[in-house]
Formats: structure tokens, sequence, C-alpha cells
């Protein structure tokens, strides 16, 4: 689960439309996530596994395989590739102990690594194959959520943190039309 969250993190600092976003934007999707983790606690709480839904642990697999492929297709491109090895190294340093103890030494390093994405990101717009198999992954993903999202909902406190998750989505793809 660790990892598919890595990829999401990147995925998400790749994302086109997050590239170049406004404060706001990133304030909502920082919301939505706390409310995503709370579900998942609530799940655990009603001891619900999503990884034993079948229809989650198929759409989980899939999300991992095209996230991990279109990570490993866009690093491996020639223009790309030393920008990638940049942001792995900052990432390395950001997930260091000595680092997640320094909450500002995090936070500059957290801040050269959404660069290294961005200007990862500028290329990756200009290369279809890249653009491609981002959709892709995109689109895998948000199914997987998707689903994890109505085990969620189907849970006796749960449709409250669909309901404010919903509301979220609406406003940052609101946001990101006006961009």
């Amino acid at each position: 689960m660790k990892r598919l969250t890595w990829l999401l993190l990147a995925l998400l600092l790749t994302n086109p439309l997050m590239a170049d976003t406004s404060d706001q934007i990133i304030t909502l999707s920082k919301e939505k996530s706390k409310l995503t983790r709370e579900g998942i606690k609530l799940l655990r709480k009603h001891k619900v596994d999503p990884h034993k839904n079948s229809h989650y642990e198929a759409a989980y697999k899939k999300a991992l395989a095209s996230s991990t492929a279109f990570i490993k297709l866009r690093n491996d491109h020639p223009k790309i590739k030393p920008l990638a090895e940049e942001g792995n190294k900052l990432l390395s340093k950001m997930t260091s102990k000595e680092v997640r103890k320094d909450k500002a030494a995090r936070k500059v390093l957290l801040k050269e690594y959404a660069q290294k994405q961005r200007e990862i990101q500028k290329i990756v717009a200009g290369i279809p194959n890249l653009v491609k198999a981002q959709k892709k992954a995109s689109k895998e993903n948000a199914k997987a959520q998707k689903i994890k999202l109505s085990l969620i909902s189907d849970l006796p406190e749960g449709e409250k943190y669909l309901k404010k998750i919903q509301a979220l989505e609406k406003k940052i793809a609101k946001l990101q039309q006006s961009l």
C-alpha cells in the first residue's frame, strides 16, 4: 500500500492540471486526502479490508501496474531521466530519518521535489505516448479510488465522508477548469 501511495503522490505532482495549481487547490486536495485517510480508518474500525473485495483488488492491481508502467516509461525517457534521478535523490532525502524529524528541511526538499516534478510534467506534456500512459494510470487510479469510496459509503457513518469527498472533488475540478 505504501508503494501505491508514493506512486499516487508522484502522479498527483505530475498531473498537468496540478502542475501550476493555486494554493487553494492544494489545500482542498490535502483536505480530501485527510478525509480519505479517515475513511480508511473507518474501514479498519469495521474490519472491512478493501483488498478482500475482488472488484477493488482487481482495480488496485490494474492501477498499480499502470502507474508503475507510466513512471518507468517516463523516467526512462532520455529527456526526463536526469531530472527523474535528481527527483529520486530528493525523495530519498525527504524520507530519511533525519529529515522526517526536521519539518523545515522537509518542506524545503518537498518544494524542490515538486519543482522537479513540474519540470518533468512540462516535458511529458509534449510527448504523446507519455501523455497517453499518464491518462491511463490516472483513469485506473480513479477507478480503484471510486470502489474504495463505495466501500466506505456502505458503512453506517461512511456516507458523510463520501459526501464531503465528492464536494471537495467538485470544487477542485471547478478550480482546475479555471486555470
